[in-house]
């Protein structure tokens, strides 16, 4: 396996949950993921979402956006990432989550 690129992100809870940002970078299929969640792992959800994007973004060479990224998850949990639609398999992520803090790291590599 060739690694092309990584990327990590650390978001504070209290920021997502300051600028209410679900609705600016969520798009239908995870909000409708979302509403699966009860409230206690709403946040958690909506913080795992921003920095496994912005983790994403940072693995990338070309200009990709928020909108273009969709975080979903397998029957096991695991996270399923796809890019306009098209499930990325070359796309590594993993999503921690503290008790004041959301991690994601990233790599983009060659299958």
């Amino acid at each position: 396996m060739n690694i092309i690129g990584i990327g990590t992100d650390i978001v504070s809870k209290n920021r997502i949950k300051v600028f209410n940002v679900k609705n600016k970078f969520l798009n239908k299929d995870e909000l409708n993921l979302l509403k699966t969640f009860k409230k206690d792992n709403k946040l958690n959800f909506i913080s795992g979402r921003w920095a496994s994007k912005e983790s994403i973004i940072k693995s990338f060479d070309k200009s990709i956006t928020f909108s273009q990224i969709s975080i979903l998850k397998y029957k096991s949990g695991k996270p399923k990432v796809l890019i306009d639609g098209i499930e990325r398999k070359d796309i590594l992520l993993s999503i921690s989550h503290e008790k004041d803090f959301t991690v994601a790291f990233s790599m983009l590599v060659k299958v």
